[in-house]
């Protein structure tokens, strides 16, 4: 685990903000197969090394992209038998669903070390609370740095050496909770004196003012939540072109641009609440990853596990009496078709690249570190499976020969379109896919 928290570090050099790719529309129908114009599994694998052909397996030194959860449990008594036994259950249940990370901000200082210890035993990273700190900083005056560093201390001391310790989160969503930047600023250098090691974090939520936060703080990530989904949203076909889900594409690409070359990582809608926000389905929870990942972002945290029953009366990822409902359950699923792509993920960056696909998909493109290229396909339609005939125009990518599903890597059929590449993939509802597209440069 001590090599995941290198990832941050090495995702600040990786990761170049660059304008996202275009989607526009090409054709009709699907792209028939032309087997001459195919490269099939059988090609020389051995004459290509760490090229397109054969690209990296492994990240890059140890880098990871964080699948994780919002852990909220407000059934804590101190008892340590009660409490470690619930969080023993619940960590090993986030881990078998393919997840390796919690931010839990609402454990009392007396269990976390307890919490760590068994987030440890199930190979989980988190991002441990310090509402202590939050309390400090929420006051409308600055605050002195030596308070800060004398608190940041006495909340770090106990949990620094931990194995499972990945950063501190200090305040959540700070230009709605009034925060003002430069007490969050003197938060985060109290922790990097108590705790050189590990990172600060806080969610950025409100457009407006993120670039004023970020630039306050300067985290090594930018962690942000944007929920699309709405009460009034009340049916998932809507979810295809209105208003909302622009708006959620808008707010990765500007958070984006305002962290620069550190990675972006999303807090995911899975829950709904008795105000404003309605539950998703899955296949509109998988939409969000797909298109979140075909944007540039680099980690995904969904909100939120658990259930309550007080205040905005959340529902998360687990029902009210604890049981896992269907979205987790189909979670694991999308994980594990998540798993193979990671690698080529943390290697690329997004680049602006005109692809051709019909309405109803989002195509965006990435550069390999290498310098070979990747499109990401993504069905808005959260309701129908569909067939995307996806074209790539010499214009954009000369020379191209073959085109492989990242995922398995097989080969996939294409066919010559006067000067453009055209190849056709099923896509379920809300499902995305990458492509590697190989090309006689890339040899």
């Amino acid at each position: 685990m001590g090599d995941r928290r290198t990832a941050i570090a090495v995702l600040l050099i990786l990761i170049v903000a660059g304008a996202s790719a275009v989607s526009c529309s090409c054709g009709n129908g699907g792209g028939a197969a032309a087997d001459d114009d195919a490269i099939d599994d059988d090609s020389d694998d051995d004459a290509h090394q760490n090229d397109c052909y054969n690209p990296p397996t492994e990240p890059p030194d140890g880098a990871h992209l964080p699948i994780g959860v919002w852990y909220h449990w407000f059934g804590a008594t101190g008892d340590e038998e009660h409490d470690r036994g619930y969080y023993r259950t619940t960590l090993a249940d986030i881990a078998a669903h393919g997840m390796d990370m919690v931010v839990a901000n609402f454990v009392m200082d007396t269990n976390r070390v307890w919490f760590l210890e068994e987030a440890d035993r199930c190979g989980l990273d988190v991002i441990m609370g310090v509402p202590e700190m939050t309390a400090l900083i929420v006051l409308p005056f600055p605050i002195s740095q030596e308070q800060a560093d004398e608190l940041a201390e006495q909340l770090a001391a106990p949990i620094r050496d931990m194995p499972a310790l990945f950063g501190y989160y200090i305040a959540d969503e700070p230009g709605i909770h009034g925060i003002i930047p430069e007490n969050l600023a003197i938060a985060r250098q109290a922790f990097e004196k108590a705790d050189p090691l590990h990172p600060s974090f806080s969610c950025f939520a409100l457009l407006g003012k993120m670039q004023m936060y970020f630039d306050a703080m300067d985290p090594e990530v930018l962690l942000t939540d944007m929920y699309p989904l709405y009460r009034f949203i009340t049916r998932p076909e809507m979810f295809v072109d209105g208003w909302h889900i622009d708006a959620f594409l808008h707010h990765i690409e500007t958070a984006r641009a305002i962290a620069g070359e550190k990675p972006v990582w999303l807090v995911v809608q899975a829950f709904s609440n008795n105000l404003q926000w309605r539950m998703p389905i899955f296949e509109e929870i998988r939409a969000m990853v797909y298109l979140a990942l075909g944007r540039g972002v680099r980690g995904i945290i969904y909100f939120c596990y658990q259930s309550t029953d007080f205040g905005e009366q959340l529902r998360g990822l687990l029902d009210t009496s604890g049981q896992p409902t269907a979205n987790y359950e189909r979670t694991t699923e999308l994980h594990r078709s998540l798993e193979p792509i990671k690698t080529a993920l943390l290697w690329s960056h997004p680049v602006g690249m005109s692809i051709g696909v019909q309405d109803g998909f989002d195509a965006t493109a990435f550069r390999h570190e290498l310098g070979f290229h990747y499109v990401m396909v993504v069905n808005r339609d959260v309701l129908n499976r569909r067939t995307a005939t996806v074209e790539i125009p010499s214009s954009s990518l000369p020379g191209v020969e073959a085109v492989f599903d990242e995922a398995t890597g097989e080969a996939i059929p294409f066919e010559r379109a006067g000067d453009a590449v055209r190849f056709s993939w099923t896509f379920e509802p809300g499902d995305g896919r990458m492509f590697r597209v190989c090309t006689q440069a890339d040899r």
